[in-house]
């Protein structure tokens, strides 16, 4: 029986502003076909992404081609970005593997974020005492395991 939560504190960051931040971040792992793995990344969980968005330089570990992605324009606080979409990336949170459509933008420069479609959509989300709680409803599709 899979587990009903996953949990995952805050990471301390360093910041201009504030001196110190704690960012809401999940483990994850993406699948990758180069290396036939899963592959981990830390996430910010960013309830105002309207999807997930990595660097390009993860499409690459992951063996997407991003000219072989639909390319998009995408405006967020960094401004206008570029993105290649790709629409079927397989990713294990916890226990739970689902595909979920990924932007790649072309700049490094970018922390990898967790977005909202299909994705932390299909989460009850809590945000608290500086932990994120991912709960399962009642049901969340799964992907095959490669």
């Amino acid at each position: 029986m899979k587990p009903k939560s996953a949990s995952f504190p805050y990471e301390r960051r360093a910041s201009a502003i504030f001196g110190t931040v704690r960012r809401p971040v999940a483990h994850v792992e993406l699948y990758s076909a180069v290396f036939q793995r899963w592959i981990a990344y830390t996430m910010i969980v960013d309830t105002g992404a309207d999807y997930c968005v990595l660097p390009a330089s993860i499409a690459w570990d992951l063996g997407i081609k991003l000219r072989q992605c639909e390319p998009h324009t995408a405006s967020g606080i960094g401004g206008q970005q570029k993105v290649f979409l790709h629409r079927t990336v397989q990713m294990r949170l916890g226990s739970w593997e689902f595909l979920v459509p990924v932007g790649f933008v072309e700049r490094e420069d970018l922390p990898p974020l967790l977005g909202r479609y299909q994705c932390l959509d299909l989460f009850d989300l809590r945000l608290r005492t500086f932990v994120t709680t991912f709960s399962a409803r009642s049901h969340l599709p799964t992907s095959p395991t490669p």
